[in-house]
């Protein structure tokens, strides 16, 4: 796909509507709330075994957000840091942001 493509995706592709939101801090992950409802929805319907963890995920981002956190024990310090429930074989049932 060539840039001027993705550029052009990239600016008309919105999960939730500016207009409806409530004040400027409600919620820092507003515009992909439904995007993130959906898929935990769907984490939550994958059979979980007996076996589970909770453990820090980093998403790395080198740009410019709030929410970008550093976690000095990880590889990549800098990005996303999110709370991971996966099972034994690895496979993600719930995550928070």
């Amino acid at each position: 796909m060539a840039l001027n493509r993705w550029e052009a995706i990239k600016k008309s592709l919105h999960f939730n509507n500016n207009e409806d939101r409530q004040e400027e801090n409600a919620d820092p992950l507003h515009k992909i709330r439904p995007l993130v409802t959906h898929l935990t929805s769907k984490l939550k319907m994958i059979p979980m075994g007996e076996k589970l963890a909770v453990d820090e995920l980093m998403v790395p981002f080198k740009g410019r957000n709030r929410l970008k956190q550093c976690l000095a024990a990880k590889p990549r310090k800098w990005g996303y840091k999110l709370l991971v429930l996966a099972g034994s074989d690895g496979v993600p049932h719930n995550f928070e942001i």
